[in-house]
């Protein structure tokens, strides 16, 4: 006969499995333990066990039990409800929320999931209504949450998650602009009247960059990317500072973007040795006569590159996402584009992206107006080739630095006052300058 305190030893047994996912010895110890004792405790841990093995009848029936027994535990319901989740029975999942509701009407959370759920039906109306609810929770007092779209509501409810999350201290997005130097004379672009042109970043301040990122926790992970308004594939040490953040931030993942038309056999060929989260390639438009009067490049070549690029990718040495973007006008040409690229280069993404005037730099006619919303630009750090650190990624000229990565460190930077304010204290774009000019996403 099995003692309380050996029961508790195979209860404590049990939840070390799980953590370490051994799921067929916890639930072999949890089954034991309940043959003597149905606790709430064990039976929620029974369930999660049999979920993981797949016996969902079971872990439906344990769980059942376990809210029958303490209808007020929030534990117990929250794991009911990841369980349908998970199995994407949401109308389901709904009810349950909603009988959580009965037993914790203050938990305002219950309306962030339950707006989640009910987008995920495709119920856009029920959904932003409840994601409505949330934000007045969070925000009292702001009427004008009232007055934002399904999309808008949505942008606030992902901010508030970034608000959350570690990314308030530690960047989730860094770029470092290693060599000023583009091939490309893009007329929606600042680059031709940029100041820096020319400027290479010196190697030792590449490699205090990487030292800096190296004080973000290992388990924090975060995206790389070392290019800026620039050619990154114009810089002929671009891939020995891959191999530096490769070994160095394993946390990091590494992203590029590129006009293509310098990415020939010998750097498809150095792709292929590196692990990218994606290489974004800047096309504009698929009619080479528009393509060449607003990049300022030759069609031909780019084309040929594309061509390269989906052979590699094609035969499996390019393991990388590859997104083709266009400027996405709102015309029947985004389609077009879009088809052009499926066509031809069925192994690639297609992104339509959107103009935006770089902080009233360019005369670019802009497709989104300012929308009453936060940035999540302002989670992402980046730093000029002159060690500048623009206000955003629209900060081409750095006419709102926010300091300088030579005299101060990254994270220094990132966590100055003003800074962090904005991140966790900001409603909306409109509320601050030069933000309040801007429409990106």
């Amino acid at each position: 006969m099995n003692s309380i305190k050996d029961l508790e030893v195979d209860f404590q047994k049990g939840l070390e499995s799980l953590s370490a996912n051994n799921f067929e010895l916890a639930n072999h110890l949890f089954k034991n333990v309940l043959t003597h004792q149905a606790s709430f405790n064990v039976l929620n841990a029974y369930s999660i066990s049999c979920f993981k093995l797949q016996q969902f009848e079971e872990a439906f029936k344990a769980i059942n039990l376990a809210i029958s027994l303490e209808p007020e535990n929030v534990h117990g319901y929250n794991n009911k409800i990841e369980y349908l989740k998970a199995l994407s029975r949401h109308e389901e999942a709904i009810s349950c929320a909603n009988e959580l509701a009965l037993a914790h009407p203050d938990l305002k959370e219950l309306h962030l999931l339950k707006g989640e759920l009910y987008h995920s039906l495709g119920k856009v109306y029920p959904g932003d209504k409840e994601l409505k609810k949330y934000l007045h929770l969070v925000y009292p007092g702001k009427k004008e949450i009232d007055q934002l779209d399904a999309k808008d509501t949505i942008y606030h409810i992902k901010h508030l998650q970034s608000k959350n999350s570690p990314y308030v201290e530690y960047p989730k997005h860094v770029a470092f602009e290693t060599y000023t130097q583009c091939n490309a004379k893009c007329s929606f672009c600042v680059y031709p009247d940029m100041e820096r042109i020319g400027t290479l970043m010196s190697m030792e301040l590449v490699d205090k960059i990487i030292q800096d990122l190296q004080e973000i926790p290992g388990h924090i992970p975060f995206q790389l990317s070392p290019f800026g308004v620039n050619e990154p594939f114009l810089d002929t040490r671009i891939f020995t500072i891959l191999q530096k953040i490769t070994d160095k931030l394993p946390n990091a993942s590494i992203t590029l973007t590129s006009n293509a038309t310098p990415i020939n056999q010998i750097n498809i060929d150095r792709l292929c040795e590196f692990t990218l989260e994606y290489l974004w390639l800047s096309v504009v438009d698929h009619r080479k006569d528009v393509y060449e009067e607003k990049m300022k490049l030759n069609y031909d070549l780019m084309l040929r590159n594309l061509e390269l690029i989906h052979v590699a990718k094609a035969s499996n040495k390019l393991k990388t996402r590859i997104v083709v973007s266009r400027l996405l006008d709102n015309t029947s040409y985004d389609q077009k584009f879009t088809n052009f690229i499926k066509e031809r280069f069925p192994l690639f993404e297609v992104c339509l992206w959107p103009y935006s005037n770089w902080l009233q730099r360019t005369g670019n006619q802009v497709t989104e107006q300012v929308a009453n919303i936060p940035c999540e630009h302002w989670f992402e750090f980046r730093i000029s080739s002159t060690g500048e650190v623009q206000h955003c990624c629209m900060d081409g000229h750095v006419d709102y630095p926010w300091g300088n990565v030579h005299t101060h460190s990254v994270l220094e930077i990132y966590n100055q006052d003003k800074y962090k304010q904005l991140r966790t204290s900001t409603f909306s774009r409109k509320q601050v300058s030069p933000c309040n000019t801007c429409s990106l996403r």
